[in-house]
């Protein structure tokens, strides 16, 4: 409350708008009059009928875009497919290989191991069975 007194304090009760006294008298009438005028304008205007493939047209265009874009796609699968397959193969064997050669590499190190502790493969089976 303090700032709606300080406010009628500093500036008063002056309204910066005005209205003419009977404005509000008859509102409604002037309304409805132009309402019912719009509506008489709207009726005498022909109307415009949309075509069906006019109305369909944005619809088209994303389809067909759509489908564009997924022939590309297959397209470039194929193309791309081919190559994929040959070197897809080589990198399996290269993978291959490398597995292969580790697999050697950790039986020559149990060899090498065994070999230094001058001990057989029963024995060590033994000991890694009590462990």
């Amino acid at each position: 409350m303090d700032l709606e007194e300080q406010l009628k304090t500093q500036y008063g009760n002056q309204r910066p708008f005005k209205v003419d006294e009977h404005y509000f008298d008859n509102i409604s009438e002037q309304i409805f009059a132009r309402i019912a005028e719009e509506e008489k304008a709207e009726a005498q205007q022909p109307k415009v009928t949309i075509k069906p493939i006019r109305r369909m047209r944005p619809l088209l265009v994303a389809a067909s875009v759509v489908g564009l874009i997924a022939c590309a796609t297959i397209t470039l699968n194929l193309i791309n497919g081919k190559d994929n397959t040959a070197q897809g193969n080589k990198i399996a064997k290269q993978q291959k290989a490398k597995k292969e050669l580790l697999q050697k590499e950790k039986q020559q190190e149990i060899e090498d191991a065994a070999e230094y502790m001058m001990i057989d493969e029963d024995e060590m089976y033994a000991y890694l069975a009590e462990n």
